[in-house]
């Protein structure tokens, strides 16, 4: 499927979660997911790690995901500025190209 066409999917998966939990259950994750502070956990993760992060993404700022790509010991973040949330779905193509050239790279290296 194209880019467009994954993007169309992921709404339809997004709008069915949301109508299956119902408004409350989805705002408490929402504020459980932004209360998380991967601080104590992140900088332990050893392995070249890969942080992507959709400029029109609307849950995920710029700033956290530049502080989860300085947690990271080995971290890099990558910035896809058309991207939304859900890059797997909405920009496939884009970020698998993104991630073989990152797994491609000796040894990963920080990009931001």
């Amino acid at each position: 499927p194209t880019d467009s066409g994954n993007a169309r999917r992921l709404l339809v998966i997004a709008v069915t979660d949301y109508l299956r939990v119902g408004t409350r259950s989805m705002l408490h994750a929402i504020r459980e997911a932004r209360r998380w502070d991967g601080a104590q956990v992140v900088p332990r993760i050893e392995a070249p790690a890969l942080v992507v992060h959709g400029g029109r993404d609307l849950l995920v700022t710029d700033r956290w995901a530049q502080q989860v790509a300085e947690w990271l010991p080995k971290g890099s973040l990558v910035r896809m500025p058309e991207a939304p949330h859900g890059l797997p779905w909405s920009s496939a193509d884009a970020l698998a190209t993104t991630v073989r050239d990152f797994a491609r790279s000796d040894p990963p290296h920080r990009s931001d």
